[in-house]
């Protein structure tokens, strides 16, 4: 099973959380891209994202991502080591879903980042030799997969 089909099974059976009915009704009905998974330790990742919370609390003062308080409350109550990360790229929003095994942990939503920058960063990286995941999809269909080499 790929990541994104492993991520669309996940969202499916939580359409009640934050963010999620966004990204399936953009996954059936637009382009967009899934990348890779990441793996982090869970302690590590709480202390990027409250970092990164304080960040744009005090210092940028704008709210272009959404769902800090929501996620880091969940992965503090959870007792699991690892966290997999996704992003997932709309043409409007690129989504970070928090997630292991069946549990989805949360979503963060950044309005700062969509799909065409994506293509535009993963073609570079390709072009300087670097291995990345991207699958894009249209319209719920597979178009073209980039795997990791």
């Amino acid at each position: 099973m790929s990541t994104a089909q492993e991520i669309l099974e996940l969202l499916d059976q939580n359409k009640n959380k934050p963010f999620v009915r966004e990204i399936l009704n953009a996954f059936e009905n637009e382009e967009m891209a899934f990348s890779g998974r990441t793996e982090l330790q869970r302690l590590h990742t709480i202390n990027v994202y409250k970092n990164r919370k304080g960040i744009q609390e005090t210092v940028t003062k704008s709210e272009t991502v959404l769902g800090y308080s929501d996620l880091i409350s969940v992965l503090e109550r959870n007792t699991s080591e690892l966290v997999f990360i996704v992003m997932v790229y709309t043409k409007t929003n690129s989504y970070l879903i928090f997630y292991k095994d069946n549990a989805l942990f949360g979503i963060l939503k950044t309005t700062n980042s969509n799909l065409t920058r994506h293509k535009a960063l993963h073609k570079d990286y390709l072009d300087r030799g670097a291995t990345s995941q991207s699958y894009v999809y249209l319209r719920g269909k597979l178009m073209y997969a980039h795997p990791s080499s």
